[in-house]
């Protein structure tokens, strides 16, 4: 138990060292406590959420940071080998701060995924799976790492049309797999693009522009 113990601090601090290290960092506990958001240019986030399990790390733990067009979690999301595995659910609203002007219409995620152990002999999988239920339900982003086999440290999506608000789920699942293989994750980078809606009046001067292209085409055809 007191090994266990110390490969754990061991790993904490290692992830500790290997995350980004940037200023103005606020606790997700603080920011769930207080009901608190965090803005990062023209998005606004807000209404986190936090539930974890296994060598997890408590909520005081997680820092949440702005960047640049996004946010970025930032913890010592871990698993060590002799357990059933370990798991880690956020949850947060994204908002665009001018509704009905500009719309949130892509999104990405990365992650340093990662499992360590002995040179050739690592096993494990540890993995961030993103969904934006209810408002599209048929959208997903993932980023992994499974060994023996490989990894995917970036994902993206563009969504069909706009939203002035998604809500967002990232679960967090990692498995330590064999003896002396670590899965761990200090950091995951999100990040949404937006785009602006045309007002009425410049939509109707375009649809007048293609209509009169057309009748004018079909006189010259004529």
């Amino acid at each position: 138990m007191l090994a266990r113990k110390f490969v754990y601090a061991l790993v904490i601090g290692c992830l500790v060292i290997a995350a980004p290290q940037t200023s103005k960092a606020t606790s997700i506990a603080d920011l769930i406590n207080n009901n608190g958001n965090i803005m990062s240019g023209n998005l606004l986030f807000n209404n986190f959420t936090y539930a974890s399990g296994g060598n997890m790390p408590l909520a005081a733990d997680v820092q949440v940071i702005a960047i640049a067009g996004g946010i970025r979690f930032q913890g010592p999301f871990v698993d060590l080998f002799g357990g059933a595995g370990s798991d880690a659910l956020i949850t947060f609203d994204v908002s665009s701060k001018n509704p009905g002007v500009e719309q949130i219409n892509g999104v990405s995620m990365t992650a340093n995924t990662e499992i360590i152990g002995t040179p050739g002999q690592e096993n494990g999988f540890v993995g961030v799976t993103e969904t934006f239920l209810p408002g599209v339900p048929n959208a997903s982003l993932e980023v992994f790492d499974v060994e023996p086999g490989g990894e995917v440290l970036f994902d993206s999506l563009v969504f069909a049309q706009g939203y002035d608000m998604l809500s967002v789920q990232k679960d967090i699942l990692a498995i330590a797999g064999a003896l002396g293989s670590t899965a761990t994750l200090s950091f995951i980078d999100q990040t949404f693009t937006t785009t602006d809606v045309p007002e009425p009046g410049s939509m109707m001067l375009l649809l007048s522009g293609i209509l009169g292209a057309s009748i004018k085409r079909k006189k010259s055809v004529a």
